[in-house]
């Protein structure tokens, strides 16, 4: 019925991610990449590479959502440039420690997603990534908004979704999945294309392949 449809897509509370996160911190690499082959941070600094053509000069600014334990930092600054600037933004105080031990962000702030992007200017960022983010934050809007509003006009969100048969609302395990037609309607809802959309095996789940989405989005112009 309606409730089972709005418990399905109602939004996880940020301090119940935060602490949920902040008990793995000290494991999750080996965890996540060691034992499940986690890879969502390797597609999305792939996709990122062959995907945002950005005017030389000016160092690349890269805001890296959920960044967690800083998975994300050095793939992305191999895609793009050593002098990128990355900004890792988390709800785990204690994943974000681990980050900062790693040293490939030049900034770490703790905060939720939607909230960090609402403090940028407009059009200030070359790239948002948000790798195994939005399994966590369910409707995509927010995000995809505050995006469109603090990428460039050659600016690229590049993301992973578990895919979803339709709409999107919470799964097996209590992660969100999302379908493809939703991702795509609620990106020109937000005022950004489609620039890629591929599907692969992003970890596995008791030894079955868990397929993404990778996808890149840019500014409609």
């Amino acid at each position: 019925g309606e409730s089972d449809a709005a418990w399905r897509t109602a939004p996880l509370d940020d301090a119940y991610v935060g602490d949920l996160f902040d008990q793995f911190a000290a494991t999750f690499d080996e965890q996540l990449v060691g034992k499940l082959g986690y890879r969502g941070h390797l597609q999305c600094a792939a996709l990122l590479g062959r995907t945002l053509e950005a005017p030389s000069g000016e160092p690349l600014q890269v805001v890296d959502l959920g960044a967690g334990t800083g998975l994300c930092g050095a793939p992305v600054r191999d895609a793009l440039s050593a002098e990128a600037k990355l900004v890792a933004v988390d709800l785990s105080a204690r994943m974000l420690e681990r980050c900062r031990e790693r040293g490939d962000h030049d900034a770490c702030v703790v905060g939720d997603a939607v909230g960090f992007l609402r403090t940028l200017e407009p059009a200030s960022v070359d790239a948002v990534v948000a790798a195994d983010v939005l399994a966590y934050v369910g409707a995509c809007d927010g995000v995809f908004e505050e995006s469109a509003r603090v990428l460039k006009p050659h600016g690229r969100l590049v993301f992973t979704l578990e895919e979803a048969a339709s709409d999107f609302g919470l799964g097996a395990g209590g992660r969100f999945k999302h379908s493809e037609a939703y991702m795509r309607d609620a990106a020109r809802a937000a005022g950004l294309d489609v620039v890629a959309c591929d599907r692969e095996p992003m970890r596995s789940q008791r030894g079955e392949p868990v397929v993404a989405l990778v996808c890149a989005l840019g500014p409609t112009w």
